[in-house]
């Protein structure tokens, strides 16, 4: 009885279910999603909210699969916490502050939701006790838990920033590609460490969780460093390009203005050493530099009036 018992309890959670209250279980799992969350923004920094790659999506996966399904309202929790923080340490405007809440507690609960749907699919298909001990678990558990989990998320992230304009409607695939690309990257990395920590006092996980825990650590850092050297020479090189072109096109309309103020200093001339000029003379002289300069739309004849007796205006006394 007591055997069958233990086996339940492994089978639903991964641990003895009486070692961390469902509370405190919640908590963890918000504090630790969080944290990974906001590290990972920290450190990794792009425009948008999709993450090349998010360690965050195999940390949920793996407490949902150590502690079951109630965490997901902890993984939601803690990823409302940490991209609310992270929209009002960009926004330039809030006023919006209500719509975009909302669409970043549509993406928590799609987190939570991706936890629990990839913990059930591995579940069904893994040995329930000791998972990843087996060639086929592994291949099940990167396959379900990874890639076919992890389009729930990008879609409801999707739908949720889009009536923001966060996301443009012209790169929607884009998005959703480095969102689910970035979720499975987390899930091959994170989830086996989160899974062999929690289980490091069986015999059978005992010896791996020091090698495997600082291989995919390693990792994680290796890919950030790579992903945020690579957002650098990006950036160099967009500011590159955008300053070669502006500077070609300062360069340009720095000639044209020139070109349009020796124009314009000719046509003022039109009257020296002549007798004066009427405005039919004016348009006939100006007809040829307005046709060789397009960038002179019109000029203006405007005769110079001697004294105000000639218009009849009466002066002061």
């Amino acid at each position: 009885m007591t055997g069958a018992r233990q086996s339940a309890e492994v089978h639903t959670s991964g641990l003895p279910a009486e070692t961390v209250s469902p509370a405190r279980q919640i908590a963890i799992a918000a504090v630790v999603y969080g944290l990974v969350s906001w590290l990972t923004i920290a450190f990794i920094s792009t425009a948008g909210f999709a993450m090349p790659i998010w360690p965050a999506a195999g940390v949920a996966l793996g407490l949902a699969l150590i502690w079951g399904p109630r965490v997901a309202l902890g993984i939601a929790i803690g990823s409302f916490a940490s991209n609310t923080a992270v929209w009002f340490a960009r926004a330039d405007d809030l006023t919006a502050v209500a719509p975009a809440l909302a669409s970043l507690a549509l993406i928590g609960l799609g987190a939570g939701a991706q936890a629990r749907l990839g913990a059930w699919l591995v579940r069904q298909r893994t040995t329930p006790d000791l998972p990843l001990l087996s060639s086929s678990d592994i291949v099940v558990f990167l396959l379900l838990g990874g890639p076919v989990a992890c389009s729930l998320n990008a879609s409801v992230a999707l739908f949720a920033l889009a009536p923001e304009g966060i996301f443009g409607v012209a790169d929607h695939a884009h998005r959703w590609w480095t969102w689910w690309l970035g979720d499975v990257a987390g899930v091959a990395l994170a989830a086996p460490a989160v899974i062999a920590i929690a289980l490091r006092r069986r015999p059978m996980w005992s010896h791996r969780v020091a090698p495997l825990t600082l291989g995919l650590g390693a990792t994680v850092i290796g890919l950030a460093l790579l992903v945020r050297s690579t957002n650098l020479s990006n950036d160099a090189r967009l500011y590159e390009e955008l300053s070669a072109v502006a500077n070609v096109q300062a360069d340009a309309f720095h000639r044209a203005l020139q070109h349009s103020e020796r124009v314009a200093a000719s046509v003022t001339g039109i009257g020296s050493g002549r007798g004066p000029i009427d405005g039919e003379a004016f348009r006939v002289f100006v007809q040829p530099a307005l046709r060789d300069n397009a960038a002179i739309t019109a000029v203006s004849w405007n005769p110079v009036v001697s004294g105000v007796d000639d218009l009849g205006w009466v002066g002061p006394d």
